[in-house]
């Protein structure tokens, strides 16, 4: 009887065990979901194995009822060290961090002047792109800023980025206020008329399309770290470039709510866009958009804590480095 109630209490707290033709089954339609194919027997049993380890994260994480689930998705077959070594290496990331870099700091904070942003909704964020196995995040988070300040809503040209600017390093990642920089000088061409091919082309082919109205930018801002207000204060109106840390275990797995996670670090390694900010449940948030497409996330998206990491440097690092363009 003690050793029946010690395994009820087991599975309520850290998640139901699962048999093995249900991790199995499990596998076999997360391999089509996401097509997944492997390269030998050998490899699929690693792949399988890993899956299993995961599987177990996500139940014992969502059996606790935090703020935030786990759940499946297309990194589901992989050990975090190896997500982990995938995003800083530049394929699912691709930030690079320049301690030379110009910084044009707004003067003074600001008050937020509206009490929550959701600018998917106000419609100046275009739908969850993916940048694939190249590390070119910067170029998904620059076009992102740039797309919430268009006169008319148009997906921009990130492969133009990968291209075409010479201050940043294509796949092997780069910064978004070094985009900032190309955008002043050349304006973007839309996705549809320069499409992404995740890698980057042998030449520039700007020349052959068209600049959309308004994607010429002016100029743009950093924000100075730690400062939540000012950022607040910019969703109210536009999206924000951020930099953050996305190697950990809850990133790599993450589903749905508010990630108020202490493994999330501060050693940025991915560049993304900041879209609002509100309250769910109590937790304030910031809603970011991430381009890992739609599989992952709320649809692409994931929702950080705002008061539960360190102020000066926020949630998986991204009050550290925001950056946003002007017109």
């Amino acid at each position: 009887m003690r050793f029946l109630l010690l395994t009820v209490l087991a599975i309520g707290v850290f998640g139901r065990r699962l048999e093995e033709f249900e991790y199995d089954t499990m596998f076999k339609e997360f391999m089509v979901t996401h097509a997944k194919n492997y390269s030998s027997h050998a490899e699929t049993i690693d792949r399988y194995e890993a899956f299993k380890d995961n599987v177990d994260i996500i139940e014992e994480h969502n059996a606790k009822n935090l703020s935030y689930r786990l759940g499946v998705n297309q990194f589901a077959d992989m050990r975090n060290n190896e997500f982990a070594a995938w995003v800083q290496r530049g394929s699912g990331g691709g930030l690079v961090l320049l301690q030379n870099r110009k910084k044009n700091y707004v003067e003074k904070k600001l008050e937020a002047s509206c009490r929550s942003s959701d600018l998917v909704s106000a419609g100046k964020v275009t739908g969850v792109k993916n940048q694939g196995g190249c590390g070119s995040c910067w170029s998904f988070s620059t076009t992102g800023a740039v797309e919430g300040i268009l006169p008319n809503l148009t997906p921009l040209s990130e492969q133009q980025l990968v291209d075409c600017d010479k201050n940043d390093s294509a796949c092997s990642g780069g910064l978004m206020d070094t985009a900032f920089e190309y955008v002043m000088k050349n304006g973007l061409c839309s996705e549809d008329d320069y499409a992404y091919v995740a890698r980057k082309n042998y030449r520039c082919k700007s020349s052959t399309c068209a600049v959309v109205q308004g994607s010429k930018i002016s100029g743009y801002k950093d924000i100075r770290a730690g400062d939540a207000t000012t950022l607040e204060d910019t969703l109210c109106n536009q999206p924000v470039s951020i930099a953050i840390d996305a190697s950990s275990t809850a990133f790599q797995l993450y589903s749905s709510g508010v990630l108020t996670t202490s493994q999330c670090g501060t050693d940025l390694d991915h560049g993304v866009l900041a879209v609002g900010f509100g309250v769910d449940g109590g937790e304030s948030y910031f809603k970011v958009k991430n381009s890992w497409g739609t599989s992952w996330g709320e649809s692409g998206y994931i929702r950080l804590c705002k008061d539960c990491a360190n102020s000066s440097k926020g949630q998986c690092g991204m009050l550290l480095m925001p950056s946003y363009p002007t017109n």
